[in-house]
Parts: structure tokens; sequence; C-alpha cells
């Protein structure tokens, strides 16, 4: 049974439910599990950064058009600055 809170601020704005909150969660420990494995600490803001970015694209049906895209404009990042401390 899925729990739901709904909550609105004096009747204006969004309706935001604790289903949100939850799905991003889930999302989440469902990435750590398959993808990722193990996380890094020095590396946690990208995770998150990803996880954010799969949430907030979740219902866009052009997404892996739009990646591409973003991918093949984009500058190269080399291993040897992914790994530098610091």
């Amino acid at each position: 049974m899925r729990r739901s809170t709904t909550l609105t601020t004096s009747g204006f704005g969004p309706i935001v439910h604790t289903n949100t909150v939850e799905g991003v969660w889930s999302l989440l420990k469902r990435s750590i599990v398959s993808s990722y494995h193990h996380l890094s600490v020095r590396h946690l803001p990208a995770y998150l950064d990803e996880i954010t970015f799969r949430f907030n694209n979740r219902n866009n049906p052009y997404l892996f058009r739009d990646t591409l895209l973003k991918l093949i404009g984009a500058e190269n990042l080399p291993y040897q600055e992914l790994v530098a401390q610091g």
C-alpha cells in the first residue's frame, strides 16, 4: 500500500506528494544496486547529478535524442582530470 500525503501552500502552487520524494530515493537505491555497486564520496555529486537528470527527464519521450545531442556538443573530460585529487 502506497502512502500519499497531499500538501498545498494556501491553495497556491503545485500539489506535493510524499510519493515524489520516495520515488527519487527509490531511483537512487536502484541505481546503486544495479549500476554503481559502490559509491565513492569523491564522486557523490556526479552520481546525484545523474539521478537528478534522470528523475527530471523521466517523462521525456525524446530523452535518447536529447542526450546524444548534448554528448556530441560537449567537451571531452580527460581521465586524468576526472580522477585528479582535489
